[in-house]
Parts: structure tokens; C-alpha cells; sequence
């Protein structure tokens, strides 16, 4: 239920009165909800790169070392 507007109406009889508005959505009006990410997905790429980042950084460093030695 959604508030839109709240207005005030003036009565002949010299009262004010209200009239309270309410907007209420439609089943079929609402987004169909996405399928929620698995994050174990992500996780596994992170772990990946994480892992050939390390490993490229260790062999250019020992073929570095070695080299110069």
C-alpha cells in the first residue's frame, strides 16, 4: 500500500473534510524477481586469479633471481 496524497475538502456545511487516498499496487504490476547469484561463483574466480597471480609473480621472480645469480 502506497500513501499518494492526502486532501483536504471543504464541505458545504463549513466543515473540512478529508480524503485519504491510498494507491495500491496490482499483482501484476510487481517485477519479477531474479534468481539470486550463487556467490560461491565469484568466489572461485577470486580464488583462481588469486592463484595464477601468485604463481606468474613467484616464477618471474625465481627466473629473475636465478638468472642474475
Amino acid at each position: 500500500m502506497k500513501w499518494t496524497s492526502f486532501k483536504f475538502y471543504w464541505h458545504p456545511g463549513g466543515v473540512f473534510v478529508s480524503t485519504l487516498w491510498l494507491n495500491m499496487k496490482k499483482s501484476s504490476e510487481l517485477k519479477p524477481e531474479r534468481e539470486p547469484r550463487i556467490p560461491l561463483d565469484d568466489a572461485q574466480f577470486a580464488i583462481v586469479v588469486l592463484a595464477v597471480t601468485s604463481l606468474t609473480l613467484i616464477i618471474f621472480v625465481l627466473t629473475i633471481t636465478l638468472w642474475l645469480s
